[in-house]
């Protein structure tokens, strides 16, 4: 494949472009250049008034001042140039693009040797998108900086949309910063692409999803190069892991733009984003910037105690949330956070006063209904929990836990073994891989009352087939259940020990003492009576846990 032509803003020329620059600003004199500036004119109110209060009077104050620097005859062109690009600079920060052009344009007019102005009027373009404008600008600012490399980049990236293959190309391959890498594969694996080179694509996007795997947009034109190369299995693998985020690209220019940005919504935005990163202490200082520009928001405040509390800073959290509740007592987020904190804390009590009140607000929050239903069970108000399992299955049939605690529920609270049984039985039916309700149903066959239920070779062949799967202590305990209601007593007895020996092995003593119980029974040929005792842990979900 032959090689594109090289740049032709390259090497000697471009010494050329900037004497002539260089001569051409020497020659404009000061009136000149004035003349030449355009108008900046104020943003409309109707334009400001969709911004937040505290956005509106930052552009307010950098429009004021920048008109009243304009005017000032006292001023050398480059403090005029910096009033002109600074105020660009807030404009653009806030995504005000149009006005921020202007800006830009006289800052590069009044101060032509500053690099910053032509590559932000650049971005502005790239962005907008005016192509053609932004590649001007770009070789300007380019002109000024040669060797700056993410200029190079997004001059190549402009390039690259105007169909311009072989200028980008160039530019690419003189690419080498480390930092870069991702997005330089990224472009030139695009190229190839374009080019139905497909196996270069493949190479080349292949390398930059490995440089930045979490530069999930990537995946899409690798899937159109193995679909190129007739590879269909591998190109909806591509697909599949498909994504927005882009490469990486670290720009000292661009990136100090955000610390200009002061508005809640633009802290929210970061917050957000870190959050996605797992970043949870940067969420928080974000979400905290926030919530000083806006006290009085509870629903920011909570957003501020989740990352907060992901953070592991769960008194800070707390704080938050029970101040956004002075504020909406009503706020739905809120009430069930705290819950889940007060949960985490082992306060039950407290925690079951926030979920009913998260579903006094919203009954279908299947969450407060699982947390509520698994407290009551822990407190032992079975009745109680069972509804709320229901619920929650309505929503989220999908739950296996609350399933099993909704035919627990039903024993304890006295339903019939066959109706018990019936759910389990469906339930099973849903998932036969979820080991509990086997372990359930071959505990109730073992030691039922009622002939319909009680099948002691069918729980042992249930048990038997868990335990040949996994030795636990738990599966071990449901063979000698089965082999005690058999009259099998000696098995019993065997297999009650290994199930004691595994549960000593797995440093679990409660579960060593409810075993050492039933073996005494199985060595006095007494088999269990009932498929569980009344405090069995079962009936004990276990409590959340913080972070």
């Amino acid at each position: 494949m032959s090689r594109p032509s090289p740049h032709p803003w390259t090497s000697a020329p471009l010494l050329v472009f900037v004497c002539a620059a260089q001569i051409a600003a020497a020659a404009v004199t000061q009136g000149q250049v004035t003349r030449r500036l355009l108008p900046i004119p104020d943003l409309p109110d109707a334009q400001l008034s969709r911004l937040e209060p505290v956005i509106q009077r930052h552009i307010r104050r950098t429009m004021e001042r920048l008109h009243s620097e304009a005017r000032d005859p006292s001023l050398t062109r480059a403090q005029r140039a910096t009033a002109y690009g600074e105020a660009g600079r807030v404009l653009q920060a806030y995504h005000q693009l149009d006005a921020a052009e202007p800006c830009y344009r006289n800052a590069a007019l009044l101060a032509p040797q500053d690099f910053r102005w032509p590559y932000y009027l650049g971005y502005v373009y790239q962005i907008k998108p005016a192509l053609e404008q932004a590649v001007a600008s770009y070789e300007r600012a380019l002109a000024l900086r040669p060797q700056d490399q993410v200029t190079k980049l997004r001059l190549a990236q402009a390039y690259r949309d105007l169909n311009q293959l072989d200028r980008a190309w160039s530019l690419l391959k003189e690419l080498s910063a480390p930092e870069l890498r991702a997005a330089t594969l990224l472009g030139l694996g695009r190229i190839a692409l374009a080019r139905r080179d497909y196996r270069a694509a493949v190479e080349d996007l292949t390398a930059a999803s490995k440089a930045d795997p979490a530069a999930g947009i990537i995946h899409y034109p690798l899937a159109m190069a193995y679909r190129g190369l007739g590879q269909m299995d591998k190109a909806l693998e591509q697909v599949a892991k498909r994504g927005e985020g882009e490469p990486a690209i670290p720009d000292p220019v661009i990136d100090g733009l955000e610390a200009l940005v002061v508005g809640v919504r633009v802290n929210l935005e970061r917050a957000y984003d870190a959050v996605q990163l797992d970043h949870y202490d940067e969420a928080a200082e974000a979400y905290g910037k926030a919530v000083a520009l806006d006290p009085s928001s509870a629903a920011n405040r909570v957003s501020y105690a989740r990352a907060l509390h992901l953070a592991g800073r769960r008194p800070e959290a707390t704080r938050q949330l029970k101040e956004a509740l002075r504020l909406d007592a009503d706020n739905m987020d809120g009430n069930f956070f705290l819950g889940v904190i007060e949960e985490e804390e082992g306060d039950d009590q407290a925690a079951m006063v926030h979920y009913r009140k998260t579903l006094a607000l919203d009954p279908a929050h299947a969450q407060a209904q699982y947390y509520l239903a698994n407290a009551l069970m822990r407190a032992g108000r079975y009745a109680e929990a069972l509804p709320h399992y229901r619920v929650v299955l309505r929503y989220v049939p999908q739950n296996m836990f609350a399933r099993l605690m909704e035919a627990l529920a039903m024993w304890r609270t006295g339903a019939p073994d066959r109706e018990v049984l019936v759910r389990l039985e469906e339930a099973r039916a849903i998932n036969p891989d979820y080991a509990d309700f086997a372990v359930a149903i071959a505990r109730l066959r073992a030691t039922s009352a009622d002939p319909a239920v009680r099948d002691a070779d069918k729980a042992l062949a249930l048990g038997q087939e868990l335990y040949a799967h996994l030795r636990t202590p738990d599966f071990a305990a449901v063979v000698a259940m089965a082999y005690a209601a058999l009259g099998r007593f000696e098995q019993a007895v065997a297999l009650q020990k290994e199930g004691i020996f595994l549960a000593l092995k797995l440093a679990r003593p409660e579960l060593v003492s409810a075993l050492s119980k039933d073996l005494a029974h199985y060595r006095t040929h007494q088999p269990r009576e009932k498929p569980w005792d009344l405090d069995d842990a079962v009936f004990r979900p276990v409590r959340l846990k913080g972070s």
